[in-house]
């Protein structure tokens, strides 16, 4: 898990960044207030986007976005050759959880929409 990562797309995709907060007898996420009886268990439904269901979900939400065509360009244009043809960046390598989830927030840092 790439905290600093997930914590970006995690945001970017409208979701909570669970952050426990003290309570008396259990602890609270201070932004939606999901609970668990541990501050650690409160961390752990954080969305890790090194897990293929969650490159499921970063896909989905990537592939509607007005930006996709963009990354995809630049995907493209990041390609290395085979045999003489080019073969897109997300063939190549983006089809994995954590490079796929490193290039969207790459992306997303160095061009916000």
């Amino acid at each position: 898990m790439n905290e600093e990562r997930d914590k970006f797309l995690t945001k970017a995709i409208g979701e909570c960044w669970h952050e426990p907060e003290d309570g008396y007898y259990d602890y609270s996420c201070v932004h939606c207030g999901i609970y668990g009886r541990t501050p650690k268990s409160v961390i752990i439904k954080r969305i890790d986007f090194s897990t293929w269901e969650v490159f499921g979900k970063l896909w989905e939400w990537a592939i509607k976005q007005e930006w996709w065509t963009d990354f995809c360009t630049m995907s493209l244009n990041e390609g290395e050759y085979f045999g003489g043809y080019r073969l897109p960046i997300v063939m190549q390598r983006l089809i994995n959880p954590d490079r796929f989830a490193d290039a969207v927030y790459k992306f997303l840092k160095g061009n916000p929409h």
